[in-house]
């Protein structure tokens, strides 16, 4: 630790620094809550408690900006929380607060670009999420939901997608899909803030179900049974009891055979033409309803085919999106090898590579064309100098012709890099690609001096 006043070090407990007088109390408390936060961030990091770890980890940002330890922490958390961008934003600011080769911000930021297929899928998730966001907002939900349960399907770190999924199955009543994405969610982040808020929603509701289902009838259990009083039979029973008992049953089969009978066929009857009236009217019903399906079935791969065509949009966006990230991933590279006095050399055949035509970032296009003047001209004289003096006129022709076409490649119109080029051909003997040269500089740079002497090698190559 060194003091914030005159930079010279300080020793553990010491409350004033011995260089230039300054009280150091305050400044250390400060630092002793950064490392604080930072300890407790980590801690969380490690039971995968992210958004808690996030917000500890930034706080420790806050007492002490150049925590090297917590910034490269809260880009690894930001990583996993798939939010890239942020990730990249704290690699990047730890690379430059510290440049040195043990700070991992570099290895970080050098491992993401070497993944530029990673770019590309982060930067489609990202349009489909827009999109998908979009379309709820504009209440289609059903497109919305089908788009975010790819999304979450194909990256279940991708927490935002997962909530706002969550979010419309709730909205439409469909808790258990609901809870299966809120509990992947929280399996990547166990105390994510909005996913706990959405599972509580969902233990309220079925608590007040419950508690609705709860009013049950009253048993009624005070009823006595009844006992029989009284003594035994003492009377014999009579041969007429029977007989009136045969009579009676007689008399109750001829009037449930004249009566009763008929009625009960009449009420079957009806009862089966009712069910063929139901069955028919069913039949109706379901023809309506199969016409009616059909017709929302129309409707449902209309807009698939529309959603189609829009992906189809976002997919060449995307490209064009992934080029442009690309070109803005190594024009970084570029400068910050540049920065770290890396070869005018290497630094233009870097920028040369680069496809630019994307980027349409005005900074960025500045920075290019800033570093390539700075590092082209530079570049070309040192390798002119190579090629001419020490390794054409020492016979090396073999060398300096990949050396004038590095020339080229790096200045497409350096006139002498073309005309050592036909010259070094025709030195090995190759004068078809020699007067490929020559003829080049006499079409296109006519009236140049280069122009001239090329006239003067092709008429002798020739013969005139």
């Amino acid at each position: 630790m060194n003091c914030p006043f005159c930079g010279a070090p300080l020793t553990s407990g010491q409350d004033r620094c011995v260089h230039c007088g300054s009280d150091v109390r305050t400044f250390r408390r400060i630092k002793n809550c950064a490392v604080i936060c930072y300890n407790i961030g980590l801690e969380k990091a490690k039971v995968r408690d992210l958004s808690g770890a996030a917000e500890y980890l930034e706080k420790s940002l806050e007492y002490d900006k150049s925590n090297i330890m917590a910034r490269n922490l809260l880009g690894l958390v930001y990583f996993e929380m798939d939010e890239v961008v942020k990730a990249l934003r704290e690699w990047v600011i730890s690379k430059n607060l510290d440049p040195s080769a043990e700070n991992l911000a570099g290895t970080y930021i050098d491992e993401l670009q070497a993944h530029q297929s990673y770019l590309h899928e982060v930067d489609e998730l990202t349009k489909r999420y827009n999109n998908a966001l979009e379309l709820a907002k504009q209440g289609n939900d059903d497109l919305a939901v089908i788009q975010l349960r790819r999304i979450f399907a194909s990256n279940p770190r991708c927490i935002r997608s997962g909530q706002l999924l969550a979010l419309l199955y709730l909205k439409h009543d469909e808790r258990q899909k609901a809870e299966k994405v809120l509990r992947k969610i929280l399996a990547a982040d166990v105390n994510n803030t909005k996913a706990l808020r959405y599972m509580q929603e969902l233990k309220d509701l079925e608590e007040s179900e419950r508690d609705k289902d709860s009013d049950e009838p009253r048993v009624i259990d005070d009823a006595v049974p009844m006992k029989i009083k009284g003594g035994r039979f003492e009377d014999k029973p009579s041969i007429f009891v029977f007989l009136n008992l045969l009579i009676g049953i007689g008399v109750g089969l001829a009037i449930f055979a004249v009566l009763i009978l008929p009625t009960i066929r009449q009420k079957q009857a009806q009862n089966a033409n009712n069910a063929v009236a139901n069955l028919s009217s069913q039949m109706t019903e379901k023809d309506a309803q199969i016409t009616e399906k059909a017709s929302e079935i129309d409707n449902l791969n209309e807009q698939i085919s529309n959603l189609q065509g829009q992906i189809d949009t976002y997919e060449k966006d995307s490209k064009d999106t992934a080029t442009a990230a690309e070109g803005l991933a190594g024009l970084l590279k570029a400068a910050n090898a540049y920065a770290s006095g890396e070869k005018e050399l290497t630094v233009a055949e870097d920028l040369v590579s680069l496809d630019m035509t994307k980027v349409t970032d005005t900074n960025a296009q500045t920075l290019y064309k800033t570093l390539l003047a700075k590092t082209r001209d530079v570049a070309v004289a040192a390798l002119y100098t190579q090629g001419v003096e020490q390794e054409y006129n020492n016979g090396s022709f073999q060398a300096a012709l990949e050396t004038f076409k590095k020339i080229i490649s790096l200045q497409p119109d350096n006139l002498d890099a073309i005309y050592y080029c036909g010259r070094t051909e025709e030195r090995l003997g190759d004068t078809s690609a020699a007067k490929t040269y020559y003829q080049q500089l006499i079409k296109d740079h006519a009236g140049t001096d280069q122009a001239t002497k090329a006239q003067a090698r092709l008429d002798a190559l020739n013969g005139q």
